[in-house]
């Protein structure tokens, strides 16, 4: 469920003038969400790599499927950096880094979690490759209203 920002309220300098230089924060799901379902997840996780340990009788097998699904779930693993300025957008990940000029952002759209940025102007495929999703963490309103005064008007 995605939610378009109520842009005709403000003009963009109005905005604009209204945000800091720079918004920087960490999100780490691991910590953030419910204890149960943390505990949820690392007990699936550590019950399949046994699972393939017993079934393939190596423990070869049941580390490779350990190692295979803690890097698979590394968003909610470890944390993620952000960091949004004059010249966009910078999202640290482990060692990773991914910076994202605004010129090349053309669309934008708002869910519960966070705000997705798309270099397309219409959903495209390669959303998922091409564009950036930045999870809130207490911040909402900062980060909306930040990306609102560096990206174009939302597209349907």
């Amino acid at each position: 469920m995605a939610i378009e920002i109520e842009s005709d309220r403000f003009s963009k300098n109005d905005i604009q003038a209204k945000c800091p230089s720079e918004i920087r924060w960490s999100v780490h799901p691991l910590l953030d969400e419910s204890p149960a379902k943390s505990t949820l997840l690392c007990t699936t996780i550590l019950g399949l790599s046994a699972a393939v340990t017993l079934s393939f009788e190596s423990g070869v097998y049941g580390f490779l499927t350990f190692g295979l699904l803690t890097a698979s779930l590394s968003r909610y693993f470890f944390s993620t950096r952000y960091a949004l300025n004059a010249s966009g957008v910078q999202i640290s990940h482990l060692s990773m880094r991914r910076k994202i000029p605004w010129t090349r952002i053309r669309r934008r759209r708002i869910y519960p979690d966070g705000i997705f940025l798309s270099p397309f102007n219409r959903p495209n495929r390669l959303d998922s490759f091409r564009g950036c999703f930045l999870r809130f963490a207490e911040n909402r309103d900062e980060v909306i209203q930040f990306v609102q005064s560096h990206t174009p008007h939302p597209s349907p």
